[in-house]
C-alpha cells in the first residue's frame, strides 16, 4: 500500500481563536504513559511519546512504507541476509549537545535483547539459534549481526530507540522531555542539535513546544478542540467525527480504512487465577468460533461505528493490499452455526441459559478501558448477539494503565476488548503477538514453549517470515497465519476502523494513513497563520 498524504486545512469555518503563538502546539492523548523508558513502551501513549522524542537508525516512510535514513545515512547488507553495517551521519547530536557514536548504538542493541528487561521491542531481535551482537566497525560505522538470516533486516531497526551510553535522558530525536507532570500532562520542547533541515536549510522542527494533556474523556477533548485549547485530535471517535462534520466539515480528515482492528479475546493463561471450568471454555477452539459466529460485526460497523468501519476479519485489514489473504472472510453471524458446535463441544440451553457438561452457567466479565463510547456501544451489542445462545456477559471499564496490568502483568480478567494497532503493512512488526514466548501474544503470553500444537504452527510460518528472503515463501507463511487465525480464533476480529482526526485552521501536517497517523512526522509541523 503506497499513499501520500499532506493535510493543509484551511482557516475558514472555524470558530474561535488561538491565544498563542506559532511555536506551540498542543493535543492530547487519552491516557498517561506507563513509563517513559522506551524499551518498556507497550501501549499507545507511551509509543508516541517514544516515537517523538527517539531517534532511530532508520525510520519507515509510512506514506509510502519505504524505508529511508535516519540516524544512518547509509547501510549495506551482507550476503546472507545475516549482517547490516550502519554509517551514521557525521556530527549528529543528543540534546545534550554529546556525540552520537557507534558505541551508543552497541549499548542500545546490548539493551534490547537483554531478556530480563521484556521488552515489547526486543521480542523481533530474539532468535532461537543465539542473539544479536553489535560492534562498532569504525568512528562512524556499526556492524549488527544477527544469528538467523533476517527476510526486512533494515526495517528491523525503525523502532529501535537509540540510547545514549552516557546519559539515561538524553535522546536524538526531534523532541526531548522537558516538563512531567504524571497523571495530568507532559511538555516537550524542540531538540536544538536535532540533525533534520527542510529543504532551504531550516534546521527542524519548526514547532518549538508541543503540549500534551492526558484526557480519558473523548467529550472533554472535543470541547477542547472546539474551544480552541488543543489544536488536533490525531484519532477522532466517529460519533464526534459526526460532530465535527456537521459543525465545521473543514476540519475533518478522513484518512479512509486504517490498518487498526478492534478485537475481542480470552484468557487462556494457565497461571490464571480462574476457576478451571472456565479455563476449559476459554481453551476451547469451538467456544471461541461459535461466539464469532455469535457476533453480528455488520451492526458493529453500522451501529457502534457510524458506518465508519468494515467488519473485522482477522490480523490483516483488507486495506493492506500487499498482505491481506483474499481467501480471509469475516464469520458471517449464525447464532444457529454457534449453537451447533456449543452442542457439539458438549453446551446445553437451559431456560435461554448456556451450560457446561458440569452445569456451570456460561457467564464471565469483559474488561475494556473506560470512556470510549465507540466500545462500549460495540460490547452492548455483542451482549444481545451472546445472550441469543446464552451467554450472559458482564463488561467492567477500568482505566488504560490498569487494563494493560491485568493483561500483561497480573492476568487478573475473563475477557477482554482491545483496539489492535498495526504501525507496519509488514506483518513481521506482528511478531511479538503471533510468536508464542512473545510478550503481547495476549491470550497466552511468553510462553516457553508453544501450548497447542496449531501455536506451534504458527511459530514456525512466522519463523519463515522473519527469516527467508524469498517473498513468495514469506507470502504462503503469513496467508497460513490468517487462516490459522480464523481457524482457531485466539483472537475474535470485531471491525477495521477508519482513521478519523480533526485538525485545526493554518496546521500543516505530513501525517500518514497508518499509525501514527496526524503525529507521522511532526518535526515538519508547521501553523500558517
Amino acid at each position: 500500500m503506497k499513499r501520500i498524504l499532506v493535510l493543509l486545512v484551511s482557516a475558514a469555518l472555524y470558530a474561535g481563536s488561538l491565544p498563542r503563538g506559532a511555536d506551540e502546539l498542543r493535543f492530547c492523548l487519552h491516557h498517561p504513559p506507563k513509563t517513559l523508558d522506551p524499551l518498556q513502551a507497550s501501549e499507545s501513549s507511551a509509543e508516541i511519546i517514544r516515537y517523538i522524542t527517539y531517534a532511530t537508525l532508520i525510520r519507515l516512510d509510512r506514506r509510502t512504507q519505504q524505508v529511508l535514513p535516519e540516524l544512518a545515512v547509509s547501510w549495506k547488507v551482507g550476503p546472507t541476509n545475516r549482517t547490516i553495517e550502519f554509517t551514521l551521519r557525521p556530527g549528529i547530536k543528543f540534546n545534550d549537545g554529546s556525540p552520537v557514536n557507534p558505541s551508543d548504538i552497541v549499548y542500545s542493541m546490548k539493551k534490547i535483547v537483554d531478556p530480563s528487561l521484556h521488552s515489547a521491542i526486543g521480542d523481533k531481535f530474539h532468535f532461537s539459534k543465539g542473539v544479536v551482537v553489535a560492534r562498532a566497525a569504525g568512528p562512524r560505522t556499526v556492524l549488527i549481526t544477527f544469528p538467523d538470516p533476517v527476510a526486512q533486516i533494515a526495517m528491523m531497526f525503525d523502532e529501535m530507540p537509540v540510547l545514549s551510553e552516557r546519559s539515561a535522558n538524553a535522546v536524538a530525536g526531534p523532541y526531548y522531555v522537558a516538563a512531567y507532570k504524571a497523571g495530568s500532562d507532559i511538555e516537550l520542547k524542540r531538540n536544538p542539535y536535532y540533525w533534520k533541515k527542510d529543504e532551504h536549510g531550516v534546521q527542524l522542527p519548526y514547532i518549538g513546544t508541543l503540549k500534551i494533556k492526558f484526557q480519558v474523556n473523548r467529550e472533554l477533548e472535543l470541547l477542547d478542540f472546539e474551544r480552541a485549547d488543543i489544536d488536533l485530535i490525531p484519532q477522532l471517535p466517529p460519533d464526534q467525527a459526526e460532530r465535527v462534520q456537521s459543525t465545521n466539515a473543514a476540519a475533518l480528515v478522513d484518512m479512509g480504512l486504517s490498518l487498526d482492528s478492534l478485537v475481542l479475546f480470552f484468557n487462556q493463561n494457565p497461571a490464571a487465577s480462574l476457576p478451571a471450568y472456565k479455563k476449559a471454555w476459554f481453551n476451547s477452539d469451538a467456544f471461541r468460533k461459535a461466539l464469532s459466529f455469535s457476533t453480528n460485526r455488520e451492526d458493529i460497523c453500522r451501529i457502534a461505528y457510524r458506518t465508519k468501519a468494515k467488519p473485522g476479519v482477522g490480523p490483516v485489514s483488507p486495506a493492506n493490499k500487499l498482505w491481506f489473504n483474499t481467501a480471509m472472510k469475516a464469520d458471517t453471524y449464525s447464532p444457529t452455526e454457534a449453537m451447533k458446535g456449543l452442542k457439539a463441544a458438549g453446551f446445553v440451553m437451559k431456560d435461554n441459559a448456556l451450560y457446561d457438561r458440569q452445569g456451570n452457567r456460561v457467564e464471565f466479565s469483559l474488561v475494556t478501558n473506560t470512556g470510549n463510547k465507540t466500545h462500549e456501544r460495540a460490547i452492548g451489542l455483542i451482549q444481545q448477539d451472546w445472550k441469543r445462545v446464552g451467554v450472559k456477559l458482564n463488561l467492567v471499564t477500568i482505566d488504560f494503565p490498569s487494563l494493560i496490568e491485568r493483561i500483561t502483568r497480573t492476568y487478573d480478567f475473563e475477557a477482554c476488548l482491545l483496539p489492535l494497532t498495526n504501525i507496519s503493512v509488514d506483518p513481521e512488526d506482528q511478531m511479538n503477538v503471533w510468536q508464542s514466548s512473545g510478550a503481547n501474544h495476549q491470550w497466552n503470553p511468553s510462553q516457553k514453549t508453544p501450548a497447542t500444537a496449531w501455536e506451534k504452527e504458527i511459530d514456525d510460518n512466522m519463523s519463515v517470515l522473519a527469516t527467508s528472503v524469498n517473498a513468495a515463501a514469506r507470502k504462503k507463511a503469513w496467508d497460513r497465519v490468517q487462516m490459522i487465525s480464523s481457524e482457531r480464533v485466539p483472537f475474535i476480529y470485531l471491525a477495521h476502523p477508519q482513521a478519523l482526526a480533526a485538525v485545526a485552521p493554518g496546521l500543516k501536517l505530513v501525517g500518514a494513513p497508518t499509525w501514527p497517523f496526524l503525529l507521522y512526522g511532526i518535526e515538519s509541523a508547521r501553523f500558517n497563520r
